[in-house]
Protein backbone atom coordinates (compact mmCIF):
# COMPACT_ATOMS: atom_id res chain seq x y z
CA UNK A 1 0.00 0.00 0.00
CA UNK A 2 2.99 2.40 0.16
CA UNK A 3 5.03 3.79 -3.20
CA UNK A 4 8.07 3.49 -3.53
CA UNK A 5 8.86 7.10 -2.75
CA UNK A 6 12.30 9.22 -2.03
CA UNK A 7 11.65 12.04 0.62
CA UNK A 8 13.86 14.68 0.96
CA UNK A 9 13.59 15.76 4.69
CA UNK A 10 15.62 17.83 6.84
CA UNK A 11 16.64 17.98 10.30
CA UNK A 12 14.72 14.56 10.46
CA UNK A 13 15.10 10.89 10.12
CA UNK A 14 12.57 9.14 8.04
CA UNK A 15 12.68 5.96 8.63
CA UNK A 16 -16.38 -6.56 10.70
CA UNK A 17 -17.88 -8.22 7.89
CA UNK A 18 -16.57 -10.83 4.82
CA UNK A 19 -14.35 -9.44 3.04
CA UNK A 20 -15.37 -7.18 0.16
CA UNK A 21 -13.70 -7.03 -3.35
CA UNK A 22 -13.49 -4.01 -5.19
CA UNK A 23 -11.65 -2.72 -8.61
CA UNK A 24 -8.13 -1.87 -7.94
CA UNK A 25 -7.97 1.98 -8.50
CA UNK A 26 -4.57 2.03 -8.74
CA UNK A 27 -1.64 -0.24 -8.89
CA UNK A 28 -0.15 -1.48 -5.57
CA UNK A 29 -3.30 -1.27 -3.71
CA UNK A 30 -5.03 -4.10 -2.43
CA UNK A 31 -8.01 -5.97 -4.18
CA UNK A 32 -9.68 -6.73 -0.88
CA UNK A 33 -10.73 -4.24 2.14
CA UNK A 34 -11.86 -6.19 5.36
CA UNK A 35 -13.29 -4.19 8.43
CA UNK A 36 -9.95 -5.73 10.85
CA UNK A 37 -7.81 -8.93 11.18
CA UNK A 38 -9.43 -11.80 12.62
CA UNK A 39 -6.32 -13.94 13.10
CA UNK A 40 -5.05 -14.44 17.21
CA UNK A 41 -2.24 -14.45 18.86
CA UNK A 42 -2.23 -18.08 19.68
CA UNK A 43 -2.71 -19.05 15.99
CA UNK A 44 0.85 -16.58 15.04
CA UNK A 45 2.26 -18.78 17.80
CA UNK A 46 5.03 -17.21 20.32
CA UNK A 47 8.01 -17.67 17.71
CA UNK A 48 5.44 -16.30 14.70
CA UNK A 49 4.68 -13.24 17.45
CA UNK A 50 8.14 -12.34 18.14
CA UNK A 51 9.17 -12.29 14.02
CA UNK A 52 6.36 -10.53 13.30
CA UNK A 53 7.67 -7.97 16.27
CA UNK A 54 11.05 -7.91 14.56
CA UNK A 55 9.78 -7.70 11.73
CA UNK A 56 7.54 -4.76 12.10
CA UNK A 57 9.20 -2.89 14.77
CA UNK A 58 13.01 -3.85 14.49
CA UNK A 59 12.87 -3.24 10.55
CA UNK A 60 11.92 -1.14 7.90
CA UNK A 61 10.06 -1.86 4.52
CA UNK A 62 13.81 -2.66 2.68
CA UNK A 63 14.07 -5.62 5.77
CA UNK A 64 17.15 -3.52 7.58
CA UNK A 65 17.62 -3.44 11.10
CA UNK A 66 16.85 -0.20 12.91
CA UNK A 67 16.80 1.00 17.20
CA UNK A 68 13.56 0.81 18.76
CA UNK A 69 11.57 3.65 18.00
CA UNK A 70 8.04 4.67 19.58
CA UNK A 71 6.40 7.98 20.94
CA UNK A 72 7.22 9.13 24.61
CA UNK A 73 4.52 11.85 25.10
CA UNK A 74 0.81 12.47 24.14
CA UNK A 75 0.31 12.40 20.63
CA UNK A 76 -2.16 14.66 18.94
CA UNK A 77 -3.56 13.77 15.58
CA UNK A 78 -4.89 16.69 12.83
CA UNK A 79 -6.72 15.68 10.56
CA UNK A 80 -6.45 18.06 7.45
CA UNK A 81 -7.22 18.67 4.13
CA UNK A 82 -10.45 18.98 1.04
CA UNK A 83 -11.73 15.44 2.45
CA UNK A 84 -10.91 15.83 6.17
CA UNK A 85 -14.72 15.49 7.69
CA UNK A 86 -15.48 12.46 5.56
CA UNK A 87 -12.46 10.76 7.57
CA UNK A 88 -12.72 12.20 10.68
CA UNK A 89 -15.21 9.28 12.36
CA UNK A 90 -12.72 6.71 10.90
CA UNK A 91 -9.78 8.23 12.15
CA UNK A 92 -11.08 8.75 16.09
CA UNK A 93 -11.92 4.93 16.07
CA UNK A 94 -8.96 4.33 14.44
CA UNK A 95 -7.30 6.73 17.10
CA UNK A 96 -8.80 4.96 20.09
CA UNK A 97 -7.95 1.11 19.11
CA UNK A 98 -4.24 2.65 18.94
CA UNK A 99 -4.63 4.48 22.36
CA UNK A 100 -6.00 1.42 24.08
CA UNK A 101 -3.38 -0.56 22.67
CA UNK A 102 -0.31 1.63 23.65
CA UNK A 103 -1.80 3.33 26.90
CA UNK A 104 -1.00 7.00 25.08
CA UNK A 105 -3.39 9.32 25.31
CA UNK A 106 -4.16 9.87 21.69
CA UNK A 107 -6.45 13.28 20.44
CA UNK A 108 -7.96 13.58 17.18
CA UNK A 109 -8.57 17.38 15.72
CA UNK A 110 -10.69 18.67 12.68
CA UNK A 111 -9.05 21.23 9.97
CA UNK A 112 -7.01 23.15 12.91
CA UNK A 113 -4.99 26.14 11.89
CA UNK A 114 -1.78 23.87 12.59
CA UNK A 115 -0.30 20.20 12.41
CA UNK A 116 -0.36 18.18 14.85
CA UNK A 117 2.31 15.68 16.17
CA UNK A 118 0.74 13.31 13.57
CA UNK A 119 -0.77 15.41 10.51
CA UNK A 120 -2.93 13.89 8.48
CA UNK A 121 -3.86 15.30 5.04
CA UNK A 122 -6.83 13.67 2.61
CA UNK A 123 -7.38 14.93 -0.79
CA UNK A 124 -10.01 14.11 -3.17
CA UNK A 125 -8.03 16.45 -5.89
CA UNK A 126 -6.52 13.63 -8.02
CA UNK A 127 -3.19 15.01 -9.19
CA UNK A 128 -2.27 16.35 -6.16
CA UNK A 129 1.62 15.39 -5.80
CA UNK A 130 2.49 16.15 -1.96
CA UNK A 131 5.68 18.70 -2.34
CA UNK A 132 8.94 17.12 -1.55
CA UNK A 133 8.10 13.67 -2.64
CA UNK A 134 8.65 11.58 -5.57
CA UNK A 135 8.43 7.97 -7.53
CA UNK A 136 12.01 6.33 -6.76
CA UNK A 137 12.34 6.63 -10.44
CA UNK A 138 11.95 10.30 -10.92
CA UNK A 139 8.27 10.31 -12.45
CA UNK A 140 5.02 11.86 -11.67
CA UNK A 141 3.13 10.30 -13.98
CA UNK A 142 1.89 7.88 -11.83
CA UNK A 143 -0.83 8.78 -9.12
CA UNK A 144 0.05 9.31 -5.88
CA UNK A 145 -1.79 6.91 -3.61
CA UNK A 146 -0.41 7.28 -0.17
CA UNK A 147 2.41 7.25 2.26
CA UNK A 148 3.44 7.88 5.84
CA UNK A 149 6.61 10.15 6.41
CA UNK A 150 7.50 9.02 10.28
CA UNK A 151 10.40 11.44 12.03
CA UNK A 152 12.63 9.79 14.49
CA UNK A 153 15.70 11.11 16.66
CA UNK A 154 17.68 9.37 19.07
CA UNK A 155 14.78 6.58 19.35
CA UNK A 156 11.81 8.99 20.30
CA UNK A 157 9.23 9.39 17.36
CA UNK A 158 8.97 13.34 16.73
CA UNK A 159 6.09 13.51 14.35
CA UNK A 160 4.70 11.71 11.84
CA UNK A 161 3.09 13.08 8.24
CA UNK A 162 0.39 11.25 6.44
CA UNK A 163 -1.01 12.13 2.95
CA UNK A 164 -3.52 10.19 1.57
CA UNK A 165 -5.37 10.57 -2.06
CA UNK A 166 -8.90 9.54 -1.71
CA UNK A 167 -9.78 9.93 -5.42
CA UNK A 168 -6.95 7.80 -6.45
CA UNK A 169 -7.24 5.08 -3.97
CA UNK A 170 -11.19 4.80 -3.49
CA UNK A 171 -13.19 4.89 -0.38
CA UNK A 172 -12.52 1.67 1.24
CA UNK A 173 -8.79 1.67 0.35
CA UNK A 174 -8.55 5.59 1.97
CA UNK A 175 -10.17 4.09 5.32
CA UNK A 176 -7.73 0.93 4.93
CA UNK A 177 -4.76 3.51 3.99
CA UNK A 178 -5.40 5.36 7.25
CA UNK A 179 -5.64 2.48 9.47
CA UNK A 180 -2.12 1.65 8.01
CA UNK A 181 -0.01 4.62 8.02
CA UNK A 182 -1.40 5.60 11.74
CA UNK A 183 -0.43 2.05 12.71
CA UNK A 184 2.87 2.54 10.81
CA UNK A 185 3.42 6.59 12.43
CA UNK A 186 3.11 5.05 16.17
CA UNK A 187 6.58 2.85 15.36
CA UNK A 188 5.71 -0.67 13.34
CA UNK A 189 7.82 0.81 10.66
CA UNK A 190 8.16 -2.88 8.90
CA UNK A 191 6.65 -4.97 6.54
CA UNK A 192 5.49 -8.68 6.03
CA UNK A 193 4.52 -11.05 3.41
CA UNK A 194 3.09 -13.51 5.68
CA UNK A 195 -0.18 -13.30 7.96
CA UNK A 196 -2.82 -11.95 5.21
CA UNK A 197 -5.09 -12.28 8.02
CA UNK A 198 -3.13 -11.24 11.42
CA UNK A 199 -1.77 -7.95 10.68
CA UNK A 200 -1.59 -4.46 9.25
CA UNK A 201 2.21 -5.31 8.61
CA UNK A 202 1.24 -6.96 5.10
CA UNK A 203 -0.21 -5.01 2.49
CA UNK A 204 -1.97 -7.91 0.67
CA UNK A 205 -5.28 -7.47 2.07
CA UNK A 206 -6.38 -3.50 3.23
CA UNK A 207 -7.77 -3.08 7.10
CA UNK A 208 -9.79 -0.71 8.23
CA UNK A 209 -8.98 -1.01 12.09
CA UNK A 210 -6.32 -3.11 13.88
CA UNK A 211 -6.64 -6.91 14.95
CA UNK A 212 -5.36 -8.77 17.73
CA UNK A 213 -1.85 -9.68 16.67
CA UNK A 214 -1.32 -5.43 15.82
CA UNK A 215 -2.63 -4.90 19.57
CA UNK A 216 -0.52 -7.38 20.84
CA UNK A 217 2.75 -6.10 18.68
CA UNK A 218 1.93 -2.48 19.89
CA UNK A 219 1.18 -3.49 23.43
CA UNK A 220 4.62 -4.85 23.99
CA UNK A 221 6.49 -2.04 21.90
CA UNK A 222 5.00 0.35 24.61
CA UNK A 223 5.92 -1.92 27.59
CA UNK A 224 7.84 0.08 29.87
CA UNK A 225 10.86 -2.73 29.69
CA UNK A 226 11.53 -1.86 26.54
CA UNK A 227 13.02 1.83 25.89
CA UNK A 228 13.36 4.27 22.85
CA UNK A 229 16.58 3.59 20.98
CA UNK A 230 17.38 0.08 22.41
CA UNK A 231 19.70 -1.69 19.74
CA UNK A 232 17.27 -4.21 17.75
CA UNK A 233 18.74 -7.56 18.73
CA UNK A 234 18.36 -6.70 22.49
CA UNK A 235 14.69 -5.39 22.15
CA UNK A 236 14.14 -8.08 20.23
CA UNK A 237 14.78 -10.61 22.79
CA UNK A 238 13.28 -8.41 25.16
CA UNK A 239 9.72 -8.08 23.48
CA UNK A 240 9.85 -11.98 22.81
CA UNK A 241 9.86 -12.46 27.11
CA UNK A 242 7.03 -9.98 27.10
CA UNK A 243 5.18 -11.65 24.41
CA UNK A 244 5.61 -15.53 26.14
CA UNK A 245 4.34 -13.83 29.52
CA UNK A 246 1.63 -12.05 27.59
CA UNK A 247 0.66 -14.95 25.50
CA UNK A 248 0.41 -17.15 28.87
CA UNK A 249 -1.98 -14.65 30.65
Amino acid sequence: MRLAICVLLLLAVTLPGPARAQTRVVGGMPLIVRTAPDEQPAEAGLEGMARLFQDGALRDELKRAHPLARWTRPVNVTLRGDAAARWFPAAQAIAADLEAATGLTITVHEQPFWSGDIDVVVTNHRGYWPPMVSLANGRRDEPFTCIALPMVTDGEIRGSRIIINAAVVGPDNAEACLAEELYQSMGMFGEVEDHPDGTLLNDDVGYRRIGPIDRLLLSVLYDRRLTPAMDAAEAGAAARRILAERMRE
